[in-house]
C-alpha cells in the first residue's frame, strides 16, 4: 500500500489508497503443469471461477468478503502463476450501468514474492493503463494510457546511455539495451506513472498519470461508500447491505457472517478486515484471524488473535484504522485509552490516556485515525482536526446538528458522518458533506428495517457504537 501511494504521490496525484481488508481463502487453488512447472492458472481462476461460476466451489466466498469491506480494488497473492498479466480492468467500464459490473472487475493476481512495483503495475491495469507501445499497441480503453521507456545521455564522458521505464513500461524495448550486448536488461524501473508533465511520456500515447487521476472517482465508486453493517450480539451474526439498496433482503442477497456469541460483546473489525469482538466483562478482544467464522480459541495450530485485558464494563471499544500496532482502544465518559502496541493495559505511563469529550458522548474515529465524539443531546460532532488528541477550540472541527438522542453515530470510508436509528432501522448519511441534516432529497436515507434494538452499527473504521 505504501508503494502504491508513493508512486501516485510522486506524480502529484491526490488519490490515496487504503487497505480495508486482508482475506485468506484457505483453499488449494486449481493448477496445471506446463513445461514441467506446476502453477495456478490465473486466467482460469479469474475468468472461470470468479466470473463464470460463482458457486463452483472455488473462491465462492470472495464476493462476500469483498462486499463486507467494500473493497474497490482486489489484489490476490498466490505462488507460481501462469497467465501472469491477467486482470479485470474496471476504468474502461465507467459508462457501463452499475448493475452490469461484476465482482471479478478491478481484480488482479500476482506472485507473492514479486517486487513491490509489480503490485503497483497490476493496479495500474485495473484503472485501464497498458504496457509501453513496444509491447502493447492496443489503444483501448485509453489511447494515451501506455507506459513509457526512454534513454538519457550518460553523465560520464564516453559512458553508455542510461535507460528507464515507468511502472507500466517493460524492459523488452530495444532502448533497454544500452551496452549493445543484445540483452534488454539495462532499464531501471522508476516509481512513476508515465507523465509528459514530468518529462517521461507524451500526451498522445504515454500519460498513465492522466488515467489514474481522471479514473480515481470511477474506481472509488465501484463499491458503495454508504454500506450499512451491523453486529447482533445475541446471536454473533453480522449483517451488511450487499447490494446497497438500503433495505434488508435476507442472507441470499445481502451479506450474513457469523463470529461471536451472546453476552456483553461488541463487534469490532481488525484493521485488516477480520471480524472480532470485545467482551466488556473481561476486557478481552478476539479476532477471526483466518476468517473461517469459527471460534478457534487462543492457542493451537491456527488460533484466533486474542488480545487483552484492555478496557472494562462501561468502556466503548474502538479500532484505529490503517494501523498494525496499537490499534485497539476504549472510551468512557470523555476519556480515551489507546494501546501502545502489546494488546494489554499497561497504565497511562505506557499506554495513551487522554480526554476529548464528556460523559454521554459516543466515540468516533475518522478513516485517518483521528478521534472525535458525537453528542446525542445536541446532535453535534466534535472532530480532532489536528490529531493531537486534545480539544483545541478554534482549531478542531465542530459540525451539526446531525442526529439526536437515541441515534448511533457512524463514519463512512470517505469521512462523512452518518447515523443509524435503532427505533426504526433507518440510516442517514451526510451525502453532501456539509455537516448538517438537509433531508433525504439532498442527503441520503436508507431503510427502514435494516437493524433493530440491541444491534450495533459497525462503521468503516471498524468501531461499534450504541
Amino acid at each position: 500500500m505504501a508503494e502504491l501511494n508513493l508512486v501516485t504521490s510522486n506524480n502529484g496525484i491526490n488519490t490515496v489508497f487504503r487497505l480495508v481488508g486482508v482475506y485468506e481463502t484457505g483453499e488449494v487453488l486449481p493448477e496445471r503443469t506446463l513445461n514441467g512447472v506446476t502453477a495456478v492458472d490465473a486466467r482460469e481462476l479469474l475468468l472461470t471461477h470468479l466470473i463464470g461460476d460463482l458457486d463452483d466451489g472455488h473462491l465462492d466466498e470472495v464476493p462476500e468478503a469483498r462486499n463486507w469491506v467494500n473493497a474497490d480494488v482486489v489484489v490476490q497473492l498466490t505462488g507460481e502463476i501462469y497467465n501472469f498479466q491477467t486482470e479485470r480492468w474496471l476504468r474502461g467500464r465507467a459508462n457501463t450501468p452499475l448493475e452490469n459490473w461484476h465482482v471479478g472487475d478491478a481484480y488482479a493476481l500476482f506472485k507473492v514474492n514479486s517486487p513491490l512495483t509489480t503490485a503497483v503495475h497490476e493496479v495500474g491495469h485495473l484503472f485501464g493503463a497498458r504496457h509501453d507501445l513496444f509491447v502493447d499497441q492496443t489503444v483501448t480503453p485509453f489511447e494515451y494510457g501506455h507506459g513509457f521507456v526512454w534513454q538519457v545521455q550518460s553523465p560520464f564522458p564516453g559512458g553508455d546511455p542510461l535507460a528507464f521505464n515507468t511502472i507500466m513500461g517493460y524492459s523488452d524495448d530495444p532502448l533497454c539495451d544500452t551496452d549493445g550486448d543484445g540483452e534488454t536488461d539495462d532499464c531501471t524501473r522508476m516509481r512513476y506513472w508515465s507523465d509528459p508533465d514530468l518529462g517521461f511520456g507524451n500526451t498522445a500515447t504515454a500519460d498513465v498519470a492522466r488515467v489514474i487521476d481522471e479514473g480515481s472517482d470511477d474506481v472509488a465508486g465501484f463499491e458503495p461508500v454508504f454500506a450499512q453493517r451491523l453486529y447482533r450480539p445475541v446471536s454473533g451474526l453480522w449483517f451488511a447491505d450487499g447490494d446497497d439498496n438500503g433495505t434488508w433482503d435476507g442472507c441470499t442477497i445481502d451479506v450474513c457472517w457469523f463470529y461471536g456469541a451472546a453476552g456483553h460483546l461488541k463487534g469490532v473489525i481488525h484493521p485488516h478486515g477480520h471480524l472480532g469482538y470485545y467482551d466488556q466483562t473481561t476486557g478481552m478482544w478476539r479476532f477471526d484471524r483466518n476468517d473461517n467464522q469459527t471460534d478457534d480459541g487462543c492457542t493451537g495450530p491456527d488460533p484466533d488473535l486474542c488480545l487483552g485485558p484492555f478496557g472494562g464494563l462501561q468502556h466503548e471499544p474502538f479500532i484505529i484504522p490503517n494501523n498494525d500496532e496499537g490499534y485497539i482502544g476504549t472510551f468512557n465518559d470523555g476519556g480515551w485509552y489507546i494501546d501502545s502496541g502489546n494488546g494489554t493495559w499497561d497504565g497511562c505511563s505506557i499506554d495513551f490516556c487522554g480526554s476529548f469529550g464528556q460523559a454521554g458522548d459516543e466515540p468516533i474515529l475518522t478513516p485517518d485515525g483521528h478521534i472525535g465524539v458525537y453528542r446525542p443531546s445536541t446532535g453535534y460532532w466534535y472532530l480532532d482536526a489536528n490529531n493531537n488528541r486534545v480539544w483545541d477550540s478554534g482549531v478542531d472541527t465542530v459540525v451539526g446538528p446531525f442526529g439526536g438522542p437515541g441515534d448511533n453515530p457512524v463514519m463512512t470510508v470517505d469521512g462523512q458522518i452518518a447515523l443509524w436509528r435503532p427505533s426504526t432501522g433507518e440510516w442517514f448519511f451526510d451525502a453532501n458533506n456539509d455537516g448538517t441534516w438537509n433531508g433525504c432529497a439532498i442527503d441520503r436515507c436508507a431503510g427502514p428495517g435494516f437493524g433493530t434494538y440491541g444491534d450495533y452499527p459497525i462503521d468503516r473504521t471498524g468501531t461499534a457504537s450504541q
